[in-house]
């Protein structure tokens, strides 16, 4: 049996604790503000999808039956988003050991502690799950393929982007070198407009660290600058959104097209090394419409619902649950979540430094 100090055993009597502090990172989620939340009632998600056209008319000579359309059929994608499951054990936090001196039974700021507790630990929970969304969203922006951790499923979710999304440009064609940038962002942005059929004429440039860096010490770029009377670009001190997380350089004219400059300064810590790792590769750059035609799609999450009730439905689901052969008390956080790229042209991921 391990020893108790007199100090440990006295320490209500002879110690006040005068503050207390607890590390809470909240999670930012500026990639998934790409992919707005929808939530459905059923296990798997269904999305249908048509490719659109720019066609023109063409005239018909009177009184001929003139031009018959036909369009192509849709395609029918069905997925079953990822399963996360966090829960702790109520019976194990210090609070609610502390309920049972003689002195708290009947501690109505004590029992309040508690609740509290529960509170910021359930909190905590869907805070990871929302890390992980931001994960995937990250994984889909870089390389189109979301990869499950080995320490959880190892999913492995293929979009099957163009390779013409997917842009590495090779040696000397990286942003710290003397090549034009603003010709290399008119080409992601007609890539966009033409090919991913958006309306959209500004877009946004999220780039990694070490891309955003090469990017303002390139020749051509900084040249630009100096032009103030053209007014071509709008480059203004950082401004960081500490909500989102993402950090406003200004923004910069490419052909007929107005690109915003983003960087993603934010890292999550990862499940089997511990490192920090950035969300957004440092060497790319990724452009997108300010309004993507994605989602983060949330099904229903297991449950076992009684006659004549309703599933519960919602990004995060709250239950708790007595275990009573191990005597623990579980309360646990829920959620099925998927970010989709419906239109799946909508993105171009650009190598940007070697």
């Amino acid at each position: 049996m391990p020893d108790i100090t007199i100090s440990q055993a006295l320490g209500k009597y002879t110690s006040k604790i005068e503050a207390v502090y607890r590390e809470r990172i909240k999670p930012t989620g500026y990639l998934r503000s790409k992919f707005p939340s929808k939530v459905t009632t059923t296990k798997l998600v269904s999305i249908m999808v048509q490719r659109g056209f720019e066609k023109i008319a063409v005239d018909a000579a009177r009184g001929t039956e003139g031009s018959r359309n036909k369009w192509t059929l849709s395609t029918q994608k069905i997925f079953e988003p990822l399963y996360f499951r966090e829960n702790f054990d109520l019976t194990q936090l210090q609070l609610y050991d502390n309920l049972f001196s003689e002195q708290n039974l009947e501690n109505a700021p004590m029992i309040a502690a508690l609740i509290n507790s529960i509170v910021e630990n359930q909190i905590e929970q869907q805070e990871k799950i929302e890390r992980a969304i931001e994960v995937m969203c990250a994984q889909v922006l870089m390389t189109g393929v979301i990869q499950m951790s080995s320490q959880g499923t190892g999913i492995t979710i293929d979009y099957r982007r163009k390779a013409a999304s997917l842009v590495d440009p090779g040696a000397g064609q990286y942003f710290a070198n003397n090549i034009d940038p603003f010709a290399q962002a008119q080409a992601d942005a007609t890539f966009l407009r033409q090919s991913g059929k958006t309306m959209n004429m500004t877009f946004d440039w999220i780039m990694g660290e070490t891309a955003i860096a090469n990017l303002f010490s390139n020749t051509q770029f900084t040249s630009r600058q100096n032009l103030f009377h053209m007014l071509l670009d709008g480059i203004v001190p950082s401004e960081a959104n500490e909500t989102t997380g993402a950090v406003y350089h200004g923004w910069i004219s490419a052909g007929p097209y107005r690109v915003n400059l983003w960087s993603y300064p934010q890292y999550y810590d990862d499940p089997i090394t511990g490192i920090q790792t950035p969300y957004i590769d440092t060497k790319k750059a990724v452009m997108l419409p300010t309004t993507p035609n994605f989602f983060t799609f949330f099904g229903a999450v297991p449950q076992v619902v009684m006659p004549g009730a309703k599933p519960t439905i919602g990004e995060f689901v709250q239950t708790s649950w007595l275990d009573a052969p191990n005597r623990a008390y579980l309360y646990e956080v829920e959620s099925c979540p998927i970010p989709v790229p419906v239109a799946i042209d909508q993105m171009v991921t650009r190598k940007c430094a070697p």
